[in-house]
Formats: C-alpha cells, structure tokens, sequence
C-alpha cells in the first residue's frame, strides 16, 4: 500500500499524510484522525529507513548506562524503548565502563550520524564553561549521574537519592534501630554518593554518636568478610541499609547461615526495587525510583532537542507518562533538599521490624 492511497482515503495531499509521521503536533487535531484512520484502514507503514536517508537521520537514539547488566535498568530501558519507538526512534544501549565518558567521545558519536540523540546514565567528569557550553548545543539528555549542574532543565532530569535513602534509614530509626550500618559498592558513583549521604544526614541528625559506611567490591566476593567485620566490630548492629539491591539480596542469605533471623534480630534495607526484590525470603523493603516516568519525560525532551519544531504532542501514542509530574524537576543535581524532584516510594516488606529488645 502506498502513502498515495492512504492521502487518497484520507482527503488530504500526500505532504501531510508525510507530516503524520514525521511531525504530528503541527496538524490539526481533526486532520490527523483522517490520516490516522486511513492508516488504521489499509495497515500502511511506511519505510522510515528511507525517510531517514532523506533527513539525513540514523532514526536511532543511543542510551548510556555504566553497567548494561544493573537490573535497576530493565523497567528503564522498557520505557525508554517503547516511548522512543512511538516517536519514530529505535533504541540502542550501550555501556561506558569500558569506553571513555567524554564530551569529545558523544560529539563524534553524534557527528557521524550513529545516532540522532543521546540519553546518558553515568557519571562524566566535571565540565568546564566551554565544555558546558557544547553540551547545551548538542541533542543529548543526562538523568540521575550527570555530574553537570549548569545544566538546563531541559537537558537534565534528576532523581532524589538523598531523600529517599534520608527517608528509607528514618525508617528504620522508628522502628528503634540505633545501630544501623550502610553498605555501598566500591565502585563510587553520584547516586551512590548521594544516597550515603542521606544516610549519614539521618544518622547525624537522630544524634546517634556514630555511623559506619563499609564497602563492597563489584562482585560479592567479599561479602561474608564484610559481613564478619560488621558483626564482630559493630556487635550490636541491628539493621543495615544497603544502597543497592542487589547487595542487599546477597547479604541475606550469608545473614542467616551466620545465625541470624531476618527481620527478628536484623533488618535489611535496600534500594532501587529490582525485580527479585520481592521475591527474597523474606521479601526486601527497598525504595523505588520513577525510573519508567524519568524514561517517558527524557525521550520528549530528547526529541525536542533533535528537532525543536517537534514539540509536545497530545496526539502521539506514549500518553502513558504524565508531564505535569515533571514541571518542577531539579535543574542540578547538586540541589539535593529540594522538594521538586518527582517522587519516590518507599516500598515496605517483611524483612525490616522493630529493632529487638
């Protein structure tokens, strides 16, 4: 079927049966039911590598993350892709532990069209006024890590780990646990720092005399030393807050093979709510993050940027995402009290109760 025929049953010229899918917010709300429903009709996809070739488009968007293999990334990407293809973009990901997270690096990528756009998930080295001003004219959108706090709301979505790890160990606080003890990985990243630090706020604030931050390598290889240390030097640790899940689940079963009850005589917070949080025994209280809702708003931004005459559209198929969530987000991830980030939650189960007596 051809995109004359479907202009034909339409009652419209083929430009703005083109116009439908390449920028649907400039038609008018009852032109393109028209186009919609003759393309409905006659099942007509049209052939958007070409059209790519001729706006000299890749038609991809690059997604950067540091680890492909973090579960906290799986709703993400789900959302990034799904939005990202209702706009007319496939998805590609890719991860920068092992390449070089430089501005120079995303500029050639950019520039030999191996991509229209970039969404960038990891920490990049603090950028100089020059440096700034490149990232400000390139089409790419930073969440969480980005360590860029010049940066436009436009161009970075934050997330509020401090809060929510403030909020998640003031949990603990309540149910009577005076003794709590952080775990984080060794790699160090903005996020991890962040969450760290709430912990500490909450700690320092509840006026406890000490707090004890221990580190883990990237594997669990060192886990039950770890573990050993935290219960023969800190005897009296009754829950631990660990700033990811997946550290989290695997302190729970070396907590019980060391004689200990979860929740009875320790609790365990995570963070992050993987997927196998809620399928530990006892299940993990964790926090979750609107990953999903921070993927829908970055590929409207994203496509904003690649085209600003693109703008918000009622009309396009990712209605799921709800911008008016996202009309106060954080311009700087460095502002870590504001109240404006979107929301977190805290997700409570059964391996956190109130501290024994």
């Amino acid at each position: 079927m051809s995109i004359k025929k479907v202009a034909e049953i339409a009652g419209v010229s083929i430009a703005t049966v083109s116009r439908f899918f390449s920028k649907p917010n400039l038609l008018k709300q009852t032109t393109y039911e028209k186009v919609k429903n003759a393309v409905d009709a006659v099942n007509y996809k049209p052939n958007t590598l070409a059209q790519n070739f001729r706006r000299g488009k890749s038609g991809l968007i690059i997604v950067v993350v540091y680890r492909i293999g973090n579960p906290i990334y799986e709703n993400f990407t789900h959302a990034i892709t799904t939005t990202a293809q209702a706009k007319g973009y496939d998805v590609l990901i890719k991860e920068s532990s092992q390449a070089p997270v430089t501005v120079k690096y995303y500029q050639d990528m950019l520039n030999s069209k191996q991509a229209d756009g970039l969404i960038v998930m990891t920490d990049m080295p603090q950028a100089n006024r020059k440096t700034q001003e490149i990232l400000q004219q390139l089409p790419i959108v930073f969440i969480e890590g980005a360590n860029h706090k010049d940066l436009s709301s436009t161009q970075y979505l934050g997330l509020d780990n401090y809060r929510a790890s403030l909020k998640a160990t003031n949990h603990l606080i309540s149910l009577g646990h005076q003794h709590i003890v952080c775990i984080s990985p060794e790699a160090i990243n903005t996020a991890y720092m962040q969450r760290i630090k709430g912990y500490s706020d909450a700690i320092k604030q509840a006026n406890f005399k000490t707090e004890k931050v221990l580190y883990a390598c990237q594997q669990p290889c060192n886990l039950p030393i770890l573990l050993e240390q935290v219960f023969s030097t800190h005897p009296a640790t009754t829950a631990i807050f660990c700033v990811d899940d997946d550290i989290a689940i695997d302190i729970m079963p070396l907590c019980k093979a060391a004689g200990h009850q979860i929740p009875n005589n320790i609790s365990i917070m995570g963070f992050n709510n993987i997927r196998y949080a809620s399928k530990t025994s006892p299940p993990l209280s964790t926090v979750e993050l609107p990953l999903a809702d921070i993927a829908h708003h970055a590929i409207q931004l994203l496509c904003n940027k690649i085209d600003p005459t693109y703008g918000p559209s009622v009309k396009q198929a990712d209605q799921t995402a709800n911008p008016s969530k996202f009309s106060n987000f954080i311009n700087s991830p460095t502002l870590l009290n504001s109240p404006n980030y979107p929301p977190f939650q805290l997700i409570l189960r059964g391996s956190t109760a109130k501290a024994p007596s």
